[in-house]
């Protein structure tokens, strides 16, 4: 098993109208498991939290991710993956929040 830890902070111009910049805070943590030879398994978690400056639509939100990858080595260099998803994002603007599942299955070739 070996894991990822990570911590961001940004600040930048924003390009939507009305707004004067948006400033991000990331944390995110990764476990990463080789269950046997050909196949991993992974659990990403992230905390993302914003704000939208500016006059027109100001925003403070939080969005949390979590999800399940699984991979398989199927020859030596064809590989697959399956991960599921799960994003809540809150925000103090009307109608902005929302829950989200994503399923993804993806083939990989290495040249």
């Amino acid at each position: 098993m070996n894991y990822n830890l990570g911590a961001s902070r940004s600040t930048q111009l924003s390009a939507i109208a009305g707004s004067n910049f948006v400033e991000t805070t990331v944390f995110s943590l990764g476990l990463n498991w080789k269950i046997i030879d050909q196949v991993s398994l992974s659990t990403p978690l992230s905390a993302n939290l914003g704000q939208v400056s500016g006059d027109l639509y100001p925003e403070k939100y939080q969005q949390y991710t979590g999800g399940i990858n699984v991979g398989y080595r199927i020859t030596e260099r064809l590989g697959s993956s399956l991960s599921f998803t799960y994003i809540i994002k809150t925000s103090d603007l009307p109608n902005t929040s929302y829950q989200q599942w994503n399923a993804v299955l993806g083939f990989g070739y290495d040249f």
